[in-house]
């Protein structure tokens, strides 16, 4: 089987909530705290389930086979992204755009000094912050988060909290592009590369064009978040933004992990196959 996208169900939104969008965030959740679950678990997430809420939780257990495959796979690389940038690097300072549920400020071992700023939109935290504070979990670096409208001119919001144009940074985008429009997509990239200085690094996960047309598109329209935006050469279009990128296909990072289970994925993508694929880049100097 190819490492296509028709494979990846979309989360069913919970009912009333007021933004399609905002809701896949509970659904990514109780994908995370599933899978904390599992005896042979890529991760364990412990605040995931409150997050997501028990409904969400069990539709997920409710599925049949593994709807959890790509976000699953996607934590953990992430997870490992970042520690790997915390041993080798000096950088301290990371931002998650649209952090949704994201818990890694308290689950993930951090050096003391890291900043780490989550933006997302304020209905998020509206949820988010007072579950947490339930918990009275203690975050593991600095978290400073930040609601933001990514469609706007969030750039100064960021600075006002501390984050520092002057020094490296890291960025990580995870499960939003292929969301938005390419209008969009350019303004959130362009005011990420005009922040990052040279040798920051980014990561995030994109889709094809063919992924576009994919049978499950129908079903994500429905649900209201039907996606709009796919790139065929991830590593040319940030080479044009001022990254130097490289590219891993879902079934590559699946296999790194144990969790593919067709024949191995062919090395040459065919652009008319539906992909997923993890990219990480590093700012040029300019």
């Amino acid at each position: 089987m190819s490492d296509d996208t028709d494979q990846h169900q979309p989360v069913h939104p919970t009912p009333g909530a007021s933004n399609p969008l905002a809701r896949t965030a509970r659904g990514t959740a109780a994908l995370r705290a599933c899978e904390s679950e599992r005896s042979d678990a890529l991760f364990v997430d412990p605040l995931a389930a409150l997050l997501a809420g028990e409904k969400y939780v069990a539709w997920v257990k409710g599925r049949p086979g593994d709807p959890g495959f790509w976000p699953v796979l996607r934590t953990r690389f992430l997870d490992d992204l970042l520690g790997d940038w915390m041993r080798a690097t000096s950088i301290r300072q990371i931002v998650l755009l649209a952090a949704g549920l994201d818990t890694r400020a308290y689950r993930l071992a951090w050096p003391p000094e890291v900043r780490l700023f989550e933006l997302d939109q304020e209905e998020i935290f509206s949820y988010k912050e007072p579950l947490l504070a339930q918990t009275h979990a203690i975050a593991q670096c600095q978290r400073t988060p930040l609601s933001v409208n990514l469609e706007g001119s969030w750039a100064q919001v960021l600075l006002e909290a501390g984050f520092d144009p002057g020094c490296p940074s890291i960025w990580i985008i995870e499960g939003l592009l292929f969301y938005l429009k390419a209008s969009t997509v350019l303004h959130i990239m362009e005011t990420v590369s005009q922040l990052a200085a040279a040798d920051s690094w980014l990561s995030l996960d994109i889709v094809n064009q063919a992924a576009l047309t994919s049978s499950h598109q129908e079903q994500l329209r429905r649900q209201g978040v039907a996606w709009q935006f796919g790139v065929d050469e991830p590593q040319q279009w940030l080479h044009n933004l001022g990254w130097d990128a490289s590219v891993s296909p879902l079934g590559e990072i699946a296999l790194r992990y144990g969790r593919w289970p067709y024949a191995p994925p062919p090395v040459r993508l065919d652009p008319a196959i539906p992909r997923t694929m993890f990219v990480v880049a590093q700012r040029r100097m300019s």
